[in-house]
């Protein structure tokens, strides 16, 4: 006689201590409050960045006018350099492949002042589409200068503190805590 043994269980868990301190509608406004806390944290770290975006492109137009002043007088001086190495050449102390390279001289000069005009150009339609709306403002047909002053002698603060400082303020970094505070409620 073969016996087969049956059995039938039933298990039922009800925690009694779910929810009495901390129901679902108090987790959603707790993860809510979080939520707003990030969508801070991201719009503060959006700001950083376009004002860094700005900053860097002033200094790219500050930069690149410089460098217009700097080619404009590379073409300047190469111009009366040819002046001269040609004056030199008709009196006959020079030869005339002085002149021509002189004259190569001129134009690769020319050539290296083009490119920062265009340079120029970039930079202040760059930072023109940072500053105007669209481009039909009348803005866009003027030119952009930049004033630069030499800083003021500042006290700088210790590494170790500037670190600190640094790390404490970092938009990401907070916006990683909050979400794991979200994850983990």
């Amino acid at each position: 006689n073969p016996q087969y043994p049956t059995t039938l269980s039933l298990n039922l868990t009800q925690p009694l201590f779910r929810g009495l301190r901390y129901d679902d509608a108090r987790h959603r406004i707790e993860v809510a409050g979080k939520n707003r806390s990030l969508t801070n944290e991201q719009l503060r770290q959006r700001l950083i960045d376009t004002v860094t975006r700005a900053i860097a492109a002033y200094w790219e137009l500050d930069y690149a006018r410089r460098n217009l002043d700097v080619q404009t007088e590379a073409v300047r001086l190469a111009e009366q350099q040819f002046a001269s190495i040609r004056r030199q050449a008709e009196q006959g102390i020079l030869a005339a492949v002085d002149v021509t390279a002189a004259q190569t001289q001129v134009a690769t000069f020319q050539g290296n002042l083009f490119a920062a005009q265009a340079g120029v150009t970039q930079a202040e339609n760059a930072l023109k589409a940072m500053m105007l709306p669209d481009r039909s403002d009348r803005l866009w047909a003027n030119a952009l200068g930049t004033q630069t002053q030499d800083p003021p002698r500042a006290i700088l603060p210790l590494v170790t503190d500037a670190v600190k400082q640094a790390l404490a303020q970092r938009p990401e970094l907070a916006q990683s805590g909050i979400a794991l505070e979200i994850n983990s409620a």
